[in-house]
């Protein structure tokens, strides 16, 4: 999807931290704390992870590649 040239793109947290518990169960409600997940990394580690910082750079690769990195804000 990065590499489309569709206009939005979003990345979920989830998606960046690669996280592989789910964030939701559909179709449940006492029996599973949907949307209540704690994130992996808190925002300090987060902006210092080599990891999280690797991720983010490929992601932005992507987007360059795809031209969108040079288009106008919609917004």
């Amino acid at each position: 999807l990065a590499l489309t040239p569709a206009k939005l793109f979003i990345l979920s947290l989830e998606d960046l931290f690669k996280e592989t518990d789910q964030q939701n169960f559909p179709g449940t409600t006492a029996e599973y704390p949907n949307w209540s997940l704690k994130m992996k990394y808190t925002l300090e580690e987060f902006r210092s992870d080599p990891k999280v910082k690797a991720f983010c750079r490929m992601f932005r690769n992507w987007i360059d590649k795809s031209g969108r990195s040079q288009s106008t804000s919609v917004l």
